[in-house]
């Protein structure tokens, strides 16, 4: 059976405002009925993994251990975004 991958998971203190920067850069919507303050969101793409934004700890169950990286408190993702013709290349 061949896996697919079917979005990528942001841990962020703020889920929301992330995502609506995102949605500016892509051009794509939030869910509508996401709001400034929910703890999960994402953006969605025509196609390909979708950017999912979730608010650190309190948005995970207690069965998820979420503890920061030794080197430091915050979380850090990278996004590369670029046009269709850099998508090609």
């Amino acid at each position: 059976m061949v896996s697919v991958v079917q979005n990528v998971a942001i841990d962020c203190s703020n889920a929301y405002e992330p995502a609506r920067f995102w949605s500016e850069v892509t051009g794509c919507p939030l869910p509508p009925q996401d709001r400034t303050g929910d703890r999960e969101t994402q953006v969605m793409l025509p196609e390909g993994p979708l950017p999912y934004f979730t608010g650190g700890p309190a948005a995970h169950p207690p069965s998820i251990r979420w503890a920061p990286s030794p080197a430091s408190t915050r979380w850090r993702a990278g996004l590369t975004a670029g046009g269709a013709a850099a998508a090609r290349a």
